[in-house]
């Protein structure tokens, strides 16, 4: 394991992609798609430190377990659909979440205020309807954290 870091590290590593992808100005669209871009994949590899840390030695039920809760939950399906898009360049057909209707990050707005800039909003679209990537990113954040303290692993 690398650093000796645990499923924890992860979690924070998520939540300060979090506050920087929320807190950001986002003046620069390459800087902006960089936050969003670190933000799901560390919030979806989330699940990997949860199978892999030694210290909860999760069994295969446990995991499967972790798995259906990924896919039964939308904003953790849309993030995992994103997150594997990023990866791979674009989602491969099957490999959706939530069968036949993948989510994708797909477009980028400009608002420009004359004399202070401009600044960037993202969507995630899936099943033909557009969502905000900094409302999804709350949801997301919110998911994990619910799903940590209810297995106990949060106080």
């Amino acid at each position: 394991m690398p650093l000796s870091e645990r499923w924890r590290h992860q979690y924070e590593r998520m939540l300060r992609s979090h506050r920087r992808l929320e807190g950001a100005p986002l003046h620069q669209s390459d800087e902006a798609r960089d936050l969003i871009y670190h933000f799901f994949t560390d919030a979806y590899h989330l699940k990997d430190w949860l199978r892999h840390d030694p210290d909860l030695a999760l069994s295969r039920t446990e995991q499967q377990a972790l798995e259906s809760h990924i896919s039964g939950t939308v904003a953790l399906a849309w993030c995992a659909d994103v997150c594997n898009g990023i990866k791979h360049m674009d989602l491969t057909p099957g490999r959706e979440r939530i069968p036949g209707k993948p989510a994708k990050l797909t477009s980028q707005n400009v608002s420009i205020m004359l004399g202070s800039g401009g600044t960037y909003s993202w969507d995630v679209t899936f099943d033909g309807q557009k969502y905000d990537v900094h409302r999804l990113a709350d949801e997301i954040v919110r998911e994990w954290t619910a799903w940590l303290q209810a297995q106990g692993y949060l106080q």
